[in-house]
Parts: C-alpha cells; sequence; structure tokens
C-alpha cells in the first residue's frame, strides 16, 4: 500500500505539477495583478491543486482493484459451486430410494411400538382392575365383623 502510494505521488506529482505550474506561469502579467492571484494564493492553488488528484486517483483506483478482485472472486466461487454441484448430484441421484427405505423402518418400527404399547396397557389395566377388586374384598372382609355385629343387634 505505501508503495502504491509513493509511486502515484511521483506519476501524478510530477505530471500535474509541471502542467499546472506551467499554465500558471504561462498566464499574462495582467492575470498576476488581479485581487485573487498574490503570490501566496497562487501557491497555495498549485499545492492543493497537485494533491487533490492524487488523494481521488489513490481512493478511486483502491476501490476498482477491489472491485476487481471481487469480481474475480466471485467468478472462482461460481466455477466451484458448478464443479460441487455436479458431485453433490452425482452422490445424491439415489436418495429418494433411500428415503422409500428409511420410511419402510420406520413404520415397522411404529407398528412394533404400537403392538407392545397395547400389550402393556393391556396388563396394566387387568392389573388396575384386580387390584380394585382385592381392595374391596379387603374392605369388605374389614368391615364383615362390623356388619355382622350391627345386624345381630338389629334382630335381637
Amino acid at each position: 500500500m505505501a508503495l502504491m502510494n509513493v509511486v502515484f505521488d511521483q506519476l501524478i506529482g510530477s505530471f500535474n505539477g509541471d502542467t499546472g505550474t506551467q499554465s500558471t506561469l504561462g498566464q499574462k502579467t495582467s492575470f498576476f495583478d488581479k485581487d485573487g492571484n498574490s503570490v501566496n494564493q497562487l501557491t497555495a492553488r498549485l499545492q492543493s491543486n497537485i494533491k487533490s488528484p492524487m488523494e481521488l486517483l489513490e481512493l478511486n483506483l483502491i476501490v476498482v482493484i477491489i472491485g476487481m478482485f471481487t469480481l474475480i472472486g466471485a467468478l472462482i466461487n461460481y466455477l466451484l459451486h458448478l464443479r460441487l454441484e455436479a458431485r453433490a448430484r452425482c452422490l445424491v441421484h439415489d436418495r429418494p430410494i433411500q428415503h422409500v427405505r428409511g420410511l419402510s423402518y420406520r413404520v415397522r418400527y411404529e407398528l412394533q411400538f404400537n403392538a407392545m404399547n397395547e400389550t402393556v396397557f393391556c396388563e396394566s389395566t387387568k392389573f388396575g382392575a384386580e387390584s380394585i377388586s382385592a381392595y374391596r374384598t379387603v374392605t369388605a372382609l374389614v368391615m364383615a365383623e362390623n356388619i355382622r355385629s350391627r345386624y345381630e343387634s338389629l334382630l335381637q
């Protein structure tokens, strides 16, 4: 970057400085007698005339170089993308078969899981029904003595 600045300073400065100096020195004498053309103002104008194009060209040239590299990078990216896409299509062309195979495995395991859940549910409902029946039996046996004594007292 610094080397580029030095080159631009030399090229543009020498070209623009020579042309600016020549055009200023080539003016008629009446040009130097005007109010806005004193020695100090002309010197400042010559310095700014040299610096302005250098600053403008440095920035613009850097932007152009960045744009060229971006364009080259985009072109390389596009070409590599096409190659990778072709490879991916070669690898993935049998994907529908794999999807059908995966679906059949999933359906089979889903059916086995449903059958296992149904068996567990049936056994748990049987166990629940037996537990409720046993609870009633135990409750009835506990209450049997109380019921018999109350019934016996009613009969007397």
